[in-house]
Order: C-alpha cells, then sequence, then structure tokens
C-alpha cells in the first residue's frame, strides 16, 4: 500500500474527529442554553437558509412564541458544524477506498462512523422539528441521540488510531505492560459508559417538562430528595472510575515499561476525571453554574478516547 494514501486517510480521519468533539461541545451548548427548539423546522430556521436577527423576521405562520433571537443562531450553528462533520466523514470514508487492501478495519470502521453520523444527524433533525409547537419525539430522544454521539465517538477513535498503528505498526516495540493494565482499562470504559447513562437519567429528571420554569438549583433538590438510592449511582461510580484510575497509574509508572506517550494519556484520564468529579459535586451542590454540565458530558468523550488509545497502545506492546 502507499503509505501517502494512509497518511491522507489519518489526515482526514484526524479532522473529522476534531469536528466530532466540537460538535458534541457545541450540541452540548445548545442543550444547556435551550436552544433546540429555537429552529422548529429543518433543515432551515423559520423557513430560511439564515436565522431571524429579530423576532419581528419570524414569518407569522411559525407563530413565534419565543423571547429571544440568539438561541436560534446557536442551534442553526450546531446544525452548520453537523454538515461540516458530515461532509468531512464522506471525505474519510472515500479515502478509506484506497486503504481497504491494507486493513479492512479502516474501511469497516468509516463506514460505520459514517452510518452512525447520518442517523445522529436525522434523530437531531427530528428533536428540532415541531408541530404546533410541540416536539414530535419524547424528551428521552435527547438521551438516544447522546447515545449515538459516544458510539460515533468509539467508532471514529478506534480507526483514526488503527490508521495511526498501521503506519507506525512499531510504535510500541520496546515497551510492555501488565496484562492488568488491559483490564483496567476495560473497567475505567465501562465504568465511563455507565456514569453516560446515569448522567442522561439526571438530565431527564431535572430537564422535565414539570419542573424546567423552577431554577437549577430547586430542581437539584428535587432529584435528591426525591429518587432514593438512585441519586447515589452517579457519584459512586465516578469515584470507582476514579480509583480505578488512580491503580492503572500505578501499573503503567511502577509495574510496566511504558512509552511516554501511553504514561501521558493515562494522566491526562486521570486528570478528565477529577476535573469531571469535582464540577459534578459543585454542580451537585449548586456551587458552580448549570452551564457547566455542559463540561461534564463533554469530559466524559475525551476520556472515552484517551481509553481507546490507551488500550490499543497496550495491546499492541503486549501482542
Amino acid at each position: 500500500m502507499n503509505n501517502s494514501h494512509n497518511y491522507k486517510f489519518y489526515r482526514a480521519s484526524m479532522i473529522t474527529v476534531i469536528l466530532l468533539y466540537i460538535l458534541v461541545l457545541v450540541g452540548g451548548f445548545v442543550r444547556i442554553t435551550e436552544s433546540g427548539d429555537d429552529c422548529p423546522d429543518w433543515p432551515k430556521c423559520y423557513g430560511s437558509w439564515i436565522p431571524p436577527f429579530d423576532i419581528d423576521d419570524i414569518p407569522e405562520e411559525f407563530n413565534p412564541s419565543i423571547d429571544k433571537v440568539y438561541g436560534s443562531w446557536i442551534e442553526y450553528f450546531n446544525r452548520l458544524v453537523g454538515v461540516i462533520l458530515g461532509i468531512s466523514m464522506i471525505y474519510t470514508f472515500f479515502k478509506s477506498f484506497y486503504v481497504y487492501k491494507k486493513d479492512k478495519i479502516l474501511f469497516f470502521g468509516s463506514l460505520c462512523s459514517l452510518l452512525l453520523i447520518i442517523i445522529a444527524g436525522w434523530i437531531g433533525g427530528q428533536i428540532a422539528t415541531n408541530i404546533d409547537g410541540q416536539n414530535i419525539i419524547f424528551q428521552h430522544s435527547v438521551s438516544i441521540h447522546l447515545y449515538i454521539a459516544i458510539l460515533t465517538t468509539i467508532s471514529l477513535v478506534y480507526t483514526t488510531h488503527t490508521s495511526f498503528v498501521v503506519m507506525f505498526p512499531k510504535v510500541e516495540k520496546n515497551f510492555i505492560y501488565t496484562s492488568m493494565s488491559k483490564r483496567l482499562l476495560l473497567i475505567i470504559f465501562i465504568l465511563n459508559l455507565l456514569l453516560v447513562f446515569s448522567g442522561s437519567y439526571i438530565r431527564t429528571f431535572i430537564d422535565d417538562n414539570l419542573l424546567i420554569h423552577l431554577p437549577y438549583y430547586l430542581r437539584m433538590q428535587k432529584y435528591v430528595h426525591e429518587t432514593g438510592l438512585i441519586k447515589f449511582i452517579h457519584p459512586i461510580l465516578g469515584f470507582s472510575m476514579l480509583i480505578s484510575a488512580a491503580v492503572l497509574w500505578n501499573h503503567v509508572v511502577n509495574l510496566s515499561k511504558s512509552s511516554k506517550v501511553v504514561k501521558l494519556v493515562i494522566k491526562f484520564i486521570l486528570y478528565a476525571i477529577c476535573f469531571q468529579i469535582l464540577i459534578g459535586e459543585f454542580l451537585r451542590f449548586n456551587f458552580i453554574h448549570e452551564s457547566f454540565r455542559l463540561y461534564h458530558l463533554f469530559l466524559s468523550s475525551v476520556i472515552i478516547g484517551l481509553i481507546i488509545i490507551a488500550y490499543e497502545r497496550i495491546k499492541l506492546a503486549n501482542d
């Protein structure tokens, strides 16, 4: 295989990964600003390709009831990033044809990522579409949209890192790791996914239409006082992940002959988990603004990507 083809695929895939993380961040911003319904039609916004500059610019047939238009621009920017991501993913998939013979994972990984992005885009369009002011799918569909974004992250990061390994198959040749290192990474990966699921439950509870008019701290108080033992699951998962990451750090630093890259990635995982827990606890006790929920969720997607890179590196060294 021509190495230039693999490099071009890797470069295209890396750009797509960056765009995906930007979209996750922007999508979270749409959620916390409650801008998702500020463009009630899709793909246009109030029947136009340009969002309104003023409430008076909204056509009468949409029965405008919003008191702001900046949310329309936030939601439209989210869609624009999504379109750019889709184009980038299509280009990446096109490039995968040139590396198919060398490693079929690159082709099928790109195909899977492209299909997931298409599905996520379709669901996002359905969420944004309103009928008589009511969203046509239930609030839980926002969580489904999130789960698909997580699956896309897993697929795309794995494919991208695999293309790097294809170019540099001996990158971990002189290093060795304990067998427990891979198991700990899998444990952290599973705990992180469970955190995403339990976090979706919390979000669904506190953003319920019956509570959304209340200040965030009152909604959080209701969650703490009305959900029983389930309110302990999310923090327990978080601290369990932190303990697992600390044990992993000991294995990588003290019990393995590790590369600088793996050490750095594990360190980032540890730091990300610490920041995630701090943000979560501060949100729980109303020490910080609810907008920090955006970063709390974003860190989960970052941790997932880092785990995949670390796992593949360790697997490559021990094979």
